[in-house]
């Protein structure tokens, strides 16, 4: 907690030397607007963080897996991956626990866009629950019969760190100039390009720069939404790869069953 201390002093001391006018050199780029953004999603994970910590590891999977997707869902796909090469009986409470945590993601897209474009909120929650609700009922079906209460251990960092920060804020800044340089070029194709490489990386950039867009004006709402979905689909797609990759064939089979039909369900919301 001395490097999230240290961090905070660090945030509230860099934001008033940052310049209060957008830098044309940077695409109109607004320094204090990033910074405060990167203080936010930090907070946010520093708060998944701290409630994971005092809750301990004595917990049921359903927890390990909500608090482990506020801090970082792809983090936590990671360590049930693990858990389950390790322990082959927790295969079924690790896939659980990774889908808990993809869909604890979507809270936190909420939030930020809740936050940064409340306007933009009802458009991007409609398909969001779409995807939640049938991730809900299509894991009900996969796992069902499976019980335990075996304790899950999700690794997980704290990320309200400097550097984890400065390289958020980076990424977002490119995030934020690309969205807006590749719409006033291409429109919505643009949007949804630079949605769908940001979702294979992080959806915090992708989700503030494109909400941020729309309230300004930049993009239409209709855009924002397509382009905040679609990027949510293509990061529940990469906790399917993750498993597959660092996991078990067995748990790889459960998890492609649920996250594959909610990123299906995601991208329909966007084509259809």
């Amino acid at each position: 907690m001395r490097a999230s201390l240290k961090f905070l002093i660090v945030a509230l001391v860099v934001f008033p030397l940052l310049p209060s006018e957008r830098i044309a050199a940077l695409g109109g780029l607004d320094l204090r607007f990033v910074w405060l953004m990167v203080v936010f999603v930090s907070g946010i994970s520093l708060a998944g963080y701290v409630l994971a910590k005092l809750v301990g590891s004595e917990v049921g999977f359903e927890v390990t897996g909500a608090l482990g997707g506020l801090v970082s869902s792809t983090a936590t796909a990671v360590s049930m991956a693990e858990n389950a090469r390790r322990d082959d009986s927790l295969t079924g409470l690790c896939g659980i626990a990774t889908v808990i945590a993809s869909l604890a993601m979507f809270v936190r897209i909420l939030l930020e866009v809740l936050v940064v474009n409340p306007a933009l909120f009802v458009p991007v929650v409609v398909p969001i629950t779409g995807m939640t609700v049938v991730g809900v009922v299509v894991a009900a079906v996969e796992y069902r019969g499976i019980r335990g209460d075996a304790p899950l251990a999700a690794d997980i960092e704290n990320l309200f760190r400097l550097w984890p920060a400065l390289l958020f804020g980076v990424f977002f800044a490119l995030v934020l100039v690309a969205s807006a340089a590749l719409s006033a070029e291409f429109g919505a194709v643009g949007v949804y390009s630079v949605a769908i490489v940001s979702g294979l990386v992080d959806i915090n950039a992708i989700t503030i720069s494109l909400s941020n867009l729309s309230r300004s004006g930049d993009i239409s709402t209709a855009t924002a939404t397509g382009g905040i979905v679609l990027a949510a689909s293509v990061n529940t797609a990469v906790k399917i790869a993750v498993v597959w990759l660092f996991g078990t064939r067995a748990l790889g089979r459960t998890v492609v069953v649920v996250l594959g039909v909610v990123a299906a369900v995601g991208i329909g919301f966007v084509v259809l």
